[in-house]
């Protein structure tokens, strides 16, 4: 767990750091107006944690919508290195990719609570999470450092693509389903 949300939190924080350079880049706008256009994913992520953790609640699955959620925002990522790039499909991509992590994230903390056995449970989150934020510091640094060497943040936002699909993989390999029905059915 603590290696998926590594990798959730690393390709937030490249999005977080990065993406009003990618604004920037491409419109050569003021700053008031990359900051205004780079704020647009950030209105759409709480439409996409909602309606994912709504879905999620109501199949009573949860693996599946993670995996799936980090999947897309992975995809997104990767087009925004692959498409021919405008302004309005750099957004677009950038409001998919902040619904599905978004959407990811408010998931993925269902899934240790329900697996790990309840006196265990509050050590187990505060490790996941220590591990995980550990994204949060190395990838934007990572794809500073990526960027100066090659002149472009492809090469970065493919590593982080490959990072959110091993990570998709990860989870769905390492927590079957029936562990965590199994876990959640033996709680008092």
């Amino acid at each position: 767990m603590s290696f998926v949300y590594f990798a959730m939190a690393s390709a937030f924080a490249v999005f977080v750091f990065w993406f009003p350079s990618m604004v920037k880049s491409l419109d050569q706008a003021s700053l008031q107006l990359t900051g205004l256009i780079s704020m647009i994913p950030y209105i759409a992520a709480p439409a996409g944690m909602i309606w994912i953790g709504r879905r999620s609640d109501l199949k009573l699955e949860r693996r599946w919508h993670i995996a799936v959620c980090i999947i897309v925002a992975a995809a997104a990522l990767l087009l925004t290195t692959l498409l021919p790039v405008s302004l309005v499909s750099l957004v677009l991509l950038q409001v998919v990719f902040a619904g599905a992590i978004n959407g990811a994230a408010a998931v993925f903390w269902t899934v240790p609570t329900a697996y790990l056995p309840a006196a265990t449970a509050a050590g187990g989150i505060a490790l996941i999470s220590s591990i995980g934020q550990l994204g949060n510091f190395f990838s934007p640094a990572l794809l500073g450092w990526i960027k100066t060497e090659t002149g472009s943040l492809s090469h970065g936002i493919w590593i982080m693509t490959v990072l959110l699909c091993v990570a998709a993989v990860v989870l769905l390999a390492s927590f079957p389903q029936r562990l965590i029905q199994e876990r959640r059915q033996a709680r008092p």
